[in-house]
């Protein structure tokens, strides 16, 4: 991945200065817009554009669009991520990689908000996956560039939630913009932009990789993907554990939009609101889970009423 703390060219944690409410607040709201841009797209939007694209075949294209996407993403993190350890602008190695980014991420948006076809969708798809990855690297690598150790937990528990949060207010953007693919995919990386601006503003000690870091090579790179379960068996129970989370929540997600049009039959007017329904009742249902059971009715609701409407459309159809 990017930087760690013994890596080259990092400050060391006592020479690190606390940061302020503000730097954690802006960055917080970074990755909140960074992981709306791609997150939005890979649970709901691309679905959307597939259904309109190619209606007969649209879950086996939105399966090799979603593969070929993860296959990107997992290798364009940690290259990104190799790249921005070693770049020395004079801009520092962070900030120009959150730029180019989300450059290419808003590229990669209009191409696909403009496409006509699969194959420019899913070009479209492999630019937005593979940029954002940039973007995200050498966003997570300020935490132990700049954050003091005491400060990190504060920071990476607060860029988590807004992660979390980012699908949730997403979704209202398919809400307001139905018929518009160019705003669904675009506006939520503008957000990214907005925020990024401001923090590399105040990220200005985004220091330069030093002179004698070791040059990129395959075998390191290669080495990203691997992690020693005999020296490092915590981290390995780890990594295997949100393995095991990502797969599950996965299965749940990726064919939401599909299951609206297809098994509860939503219309083209109900639809936008039913995904919003269906991801803020999911959020709801994780919350109340930390709650008592009475904490929330927004999930009941959604799913009586989804419930309700599959047998009364069959009816209709019937007649």
């Amino acid at each position: 991945m990017s930087a760690s703390l013994s890596s080259p060219g990092v400050l060391a944690p006592a020479t690190r200065k606390p940061v302020g409410p503000l730097f954690i607040a802006v960055y917080a709201l970074v990755m909140f817009g960074i992981w709306m841009s791609i997150m939005l797209p890979a649970s709901v939007t691309i679905a959307l554009r597939i259904s309109e694209i190619d209606p007969d075949n649209k879950t086996t294209s939105y399966s090799i669009a979603a593969g070929v996407g993860t296959l990107v993403a997992l290798l364009a993190n940690p290259f990104f991520g190799r790249l921005s350890d070693r770049t020395r602008s004079r801009f520092g190695r962070r900030r120009p990689w959150i730029v180019i980014g989300l450059a290419g991420t808003i590229a990669g948006a209009a191409i696909i908000g403009l496409s006509n076809s699969m194959p420019m969708l899913l070009l479209g798809w492999i630019i937005m996956q593979a940029f954002v990855n940039a973007a995200i690297a050498a966003a997570l690598a300020i935490v132990p560039d700049r954050i003091p150790e005491k400060q990190q937990g504060l920071v990476g528990s607060l860029s988590g939630t807004a992660s979390a949060a980012a699908l949730l207010v997403g979704v209202f953007f398919v809400q307001w913009f139905p018929s518009n693919m160019l705003a669904q995919f675009g506006l939520p990386v503008l957000v990214a932009i907005v925020f990024s601006v401001v923090l590399i503003a105040m990220f200005r000690d985004d220091t330069p990789a030093p002179a004698d870091i070791e040059p990129f090579s395959l075998r390191e790179f290669i080495g990203s993907f691997y992690v020693n379960p005999r020296t490092s068996p915590d981290f390995a129970k780890l990594l295997a554990a949100l393995f095991l989370i990502s797969c599950g929540l996965g299965v749940i997600a990726t064919y939401t939009v599909y299951i609206l049009q297809d098994r509860i039959q939503a219309s083209e007017a109900e639809l936008p609101g039913l995904i919003t329904l269906a991801y803020v009742s999911r959020a709801s249902s994780r919350l109340r889970s930390l709650r008592s059971p009475a904490g929330s009715t927004t999930a009941p609701a959604a799913e009586s009423w989804c419930s309700a409407q599959a047998p009364s459309r069959s009816r209709r159809e019937s007649s």
